[in-house]
C-alpha cells in the first residue's frame, strides 16, 4: 500500500463514520469490520460507494476472493447491498453502520482565522 493511499483514505475516513452499534456488534468478524471501514472511505454522504474489488483487496492487502467472500457476509447480515451498475457495482451501507449525513463534517473547509490576525494593532 502506497503512501498516497493512506493520505486519500484518511482524509475521506473523516467523512463517514461507523455508527458504534456496528463497530462493537459481535455478530460482525473483525475482517468484516476493516472492510466496511474500507468501504466507507469511498463513500458518499448518502452511504454509496463504487470501487472495485480488486482495489478493495489492495487497500486490505488480501486477495479479491477474500474480499468477495467478506462483501456476500456483510451482504447476509444485512449490513450491506450492492446492484450492478454497468461493469461495476454500486454498494450501498445500511443505515444503522453509517453515522446519519446531519452529522457528517462538510466537504468544505471553512475559513479559520488565526489568532494572530485577531491580534493586529
Amino acid at each position: 500500500m502506497t503512501h498516497d493511499v493512506l493520505l486519500s483514505a484518511s482524509a475521506k475516513a473523516a467523512r463517514v463514520h461507523l455508527a458504534t452499534s456496528f463497530v462493537v456488534s459481535a455478530e460482525v468478524s473483525n475482517a468484516e469490520k476493516i472492510l466496511m471501514l474500507l468501504l466507507t472511505t469511498h463513500a458518499d454522504e448518502r452511504g454509496e460507494c463504487r470501487v472495485q474489488q480488486e482495489v478493495l483487496a489492495a487497500e486490505y492487502g488480501c486477495s479479491p476472493r477474500f474480499v468477495r467472500r467478506l462483501l456476500a457476509q456483510l451482504r447476509q447480515k444485512g449490513f450491506l447491498q450492492w446492484n450492478r451498475s454497468g461493469r461495476h457495482n454500486c454498494y450501498r451501507l445500511s443505515a444503522n453502520v453509517v453515522a446519519h449525513p446531519a452529522f457528517l463534517p462538510s466537504k468544505t473547509p471553512q475559513k479559520r482565522v488565526s489568532n494572530a490576525k485577531k491580534h493586529l494593532f
